[in-house]
């Protein structure tokens, strides 16, 4: 006996005594499961885009680290005055 087809048998004769109020609770289940996962993809595309837009870019301004007394050590060294960051492209995957 093939263990496969054996299954689909069982899973034809449950569909076969599944009732309407069965269906309707699958029906509904499946739609409450398709405005989730269009949610989510919502998120994921038009959603990062617009969260982006309000994001306010980051500033960095290095300030001289004085030497402490009896140090020998300088502060870091900064290659730049001043720095920007920001976001513009993002996308998950």
């Amino acid at each position: 006996m093939d263990l496969e087809n054996s299954q689909d048998t069982t899973q034809d004769r449950n569909l076969l005594r599944a009732t309407c109020k069965d269906l309707d609770f699958a029906t509904e289940l499946k739609f409450a499961a398709r405005q989730h996962i269009e949610s989510f993809n919502f998120a994921c595309t038009d959603g990062l885009q617009k969260v982006v837009q309000y994001l306010q870019p980051l500033e960095i301004t290095p300030v001289d680290i004085p030497k402490s007394a009896g140090s020998q050590k300088e502060g870091p060294y900064f290659a730049f005055k001043r720095m920007k960051i920001w976001f513009q492209d993002v996308k998950i995957g």
